[in-house]
Formats: structure tokens, C-alpha cells, sequence
């Protein structure tokens, strides 16, 4: 008999839900959310590229190595995520590990929930945060983030509780347990349309 776990399947429930398409924010997300070197690597993709800039792995891989050590394996998993993030269409590649920052993915307002699932699985986030403080987070860089204010509005009271704290909106968990969060947003995932966002 095989294990499987609560987060297994809720990214489950959502690809047999969202075309592939849909989820490709969520997945990129995830993937960076759980890997503690591909945190390390966006967030120093963050400080120096926006789309149109070029970027090489040689730009800033001694970074990565003062942090990880001059190793193989550290130099290979930079290369293999900068090719990821060119299958994602996240940047077009140049020439061998020469890329142009092309696009960020849109994030689909159904999806949405998924992220702040991803964001806080991986330890980065808070029970209680606000909308900057969520889009402002390295690991979303490759993200469009246009319509994240609207997108927390929208599943208030659902997820979240939006307050007003001294002229901004603050985000409160109404799960603070991970696994309750699991739960709710797998029944979420599994409600037919018109139970969602309710």
C-alpha cells in the first residue's frame, strides 16, 4: 500500500480540475517553495533581473557558491533551473546558459489559493501577513502579480480574513494549522463551481 499525503492530494484534485496550462504559476511556486537552493537562486535572480535582462548563470553563481560551496552539483542545479524556467516561459534562451528574462507567468485567480497554500507549506510565510509583504516574496519573482490584491479580496472569508490595520489590508488566517488549510482547500478543489468562493 502507498502513502499518500494531504498535499499529494490536493495537487492532485487540482490537476484533474485546472488544465496544466492553469497551474503552471502554482507549480513553479511550489517547486521553488520547497527546494531551499532554488529560494536561494530566485532571490538572487530577484535583486538583479527584470523582464528584457539578460541573464547568465555565471552572473551570479559565485553567490550561490558562498553559500552552497563550489560544487558540481550546485553549478548543474543553477543550469537545470535556469532551462526549467525557460520550459515554463518564464525566460527564452540565447545561447548554452545565456537567456533573456522573456515573461512572468500569470497566476489564475482560481488558483490563487494554491499559492498562499505553496508560500506557507515551504515555512516562508505567516498566519498573518498583508498583500505587499505576500507579492514582495522572491520565490513569486517569476510571477505576474497584478491582480493579487483582488485575488485576497475575493476568497475572504474563505482562506483568509481581510482586516484593516492602519490603512492596510491585513490577511488572517482563518487555518493555522497546515494540515486544517489542507483540508479545506481540497474540499475547495473538489466542490462543484458554484460552492467555490463562498
Amino acid at each position: 500500500m502507498r502513502r499518500r499525503t494531504a498535499a499529494q492530494d490536493l495537487f492532485a484534485a487540482a490537476a484533474r480540475k485546472f488544465p496544466a496550462k492553469t497551474l503552471r504559476s502554482v507549480y513553479l511556486a511550489h517547486l521553488i517553495n520547497a527546494t531551499p537552493i532554488l529560494q536561494t537562486i530566485t532571490g538572487q535572480m530577484a535583486r538583479r533581473y527584470d523582464p528584457g535582462d539578460e541573464i547568465r548563470s555565471t552572473d551570479f553563481l559565485h553567490r550561490i557558491y558562498e553559500e552552497y560551496g563550489q560544487r558540481g552539483v550546485v553549478t548543474n542545479c543553477v543550469r537545470h533551473f535556469l532551462r526549467t524556467l525557460s520550459w515554463f516561459g518564464c525566460l527564452k534562451r540565447l545561447a548554452p546558459n545565456q537567456y533573456r528574462f522573456d515573461a512572468r507567468l500569470p497566476v489564475a485567480e482560481e488558483t490563487f489559493p494554491l499559492l498562499v497554500y505553496s508560500w506557507l507549506r515551504g515555512g516562508l510565510g505567516s498566519h498573518q501577513f498583508t498583500p505587499s509583504e505576500f507579492g514582495e516574496q522572491p520565490v513569486f519573482h517569476f510571477l505576474d502579480k497584478a491582480g493579487l490584491p483582488d485575488y485576497f479580496l475575493k476568497f475572504s472569508g474563505v482562506f483568509w480574513v481581510v482586516e484593516k490595520r492602519m490603512g492596510l489590508d491585513r490577511m488572517t488566517l482563518k487555518h493555522t494549522r497546515i494540515e486544517s488549510l489542507e483540508e479545506v482547500l481540497l474540499n475547495h478543489l473538489n466542490c462543484p463551481p458554484p460552492c467555490q468562493g463562498m
